[in-house]
């Protein structure tokens, strides 16, 4: 069973504002090769430290994982 992963922007990012306060979005992890592994997604690349993680269960709970 795959897991979708999303992501919610935090207000402490530059990229704060890109969203609605709060909104999440799907998003896909990929590493990079010269630092961190990079978060795809809102039709942006981010760094891990630029957003939270979630998974969503089928009755909408969110569960933070980074």
């Amino acid at each position: 069973m795959s897991q979708r992963i999303y992501a919610k922007i935090k207000k402490s990012s530059k990229h704060h504002g890109q969203t609605a306060p709060g909104e999440r979005f799907e998003v896909e992890i990929r590493p990079h090769r010269y630092s961190e592994y990079v978060v795809l997604g809102n039709s942006n690349v981010y760094r891990l430290s630029d957003v939270n993680l979630f998974v969503v269960s089928d009755s909408g709970v969110e569960l933070r994982i980074a």
